[in-house]
């Protein structure tokens, strides 16, 4: 934000710094772009079904296996009520994976750090598959692009 303290600083920092001061409208600004862009950073037309080997074994290591991962994260999505973001985060305070669900602009706080996000705003789906969410969160699948996930794995690993 030019000429303001936040100048310089990451979209996610300004979110995150929005909300400790009780700017709601600069957080739900800050949080929707950070959001949206590591929503549409994760995705890719005609992505492979295949992950790589870590991703995959972190998957089946706190959720015992990409399957039921994927389940998990569709029931979670489609139970995610009014607006939102579902998310894949990973925890450092216990090292795991863990599906998290954050209403209108929320995004992951604290030990958590997001690895992959479903927009469950109804905007996101509508003109594709109507009020049918359940629908768009099974087809999500097709277009994740697990390198950029497994590389959002690593970067919350190390900070």
């Amino acid at each position: 934000i030019l000429g303001d303290k936040l100048e310089g600083e990451t979209i996610e920092a300004i979110a995150v710094k929005a909300k400790a001061d009780g700017d709601g409208p600069l957080f739900n600004q800050a949080a929707q772009h950070f959001n949206h862009a590591f929503y549409f950073g994760g995705m890719k037309p005609n992505a492979p079904d295949t992950m790589p080997a870590d991703l995959e074994a972190a998957l089946t290591k706190n959720f015992e296996s990409v399957d039921a991962f994927k389940t998990a994260f569709m029931d979670k999505a489609v139970g995610n009520f009014g607006s939102g973001w579902t998310w894949l985060v990973y925890d450092s305070a216990d090292t795991k994976l863990k599906i998290v669900n954050t209403g209108n602009a929320g995004m992951p706080e604290g030990t958590q750090r997001p690895v992959l996000t479903m927009d469950v705003w109804e905007h996101a789906y509508y003109v594709d598959f109507e009020n049918r969410r359940p629908d768009y969160s099974s087809a999500f699948f097709k277009i994740v692009d697990w390198e950029v996930v497994a590389a959002n794995l690593a970067r919350a690993k190390a900070e």
